[in-house]
């Protein structure tokens, strides 16, 4: 079962240039994952109501097509990073 009480293995940024200009990964420690990898939230695709499933941490040439980086938007809800 997951932890009631997540652990922080990244330490945010102390001085972000505004409120709303963060990109971030989405990490999982939960035990049940391979723990040779690292995993992430992942979005299925680019649209409104896409599911987000947890699937291994990748890196991508382009934000346009990354899954994995999110931000905040001005109403403190989720979205992916990039155009």
């Amino acid at each position: 079962l997951p932890s009631n009480q997540p652990s922080l293995s990244n330490n945010p940024s102390l001085s972000p240039s505004s409120q709303y200009d963060r990109v971030f990964q989405i990490k999982t420690t939960f035990n049940e994952f391979d723990s040779s990898r690292e995993w992430c939230l992942t979005a299925e695709f680019k649209e409104f109501e896409s599911k987000l499933y947890v699937r291994p941490c990748k890196s991508y040439a382009d934000i346009k097509d990354n899954l994995q980086l999110f931000a905040s938007d001005e109403y403190g809800q989720l979205k992916l990073a990039g155009p």
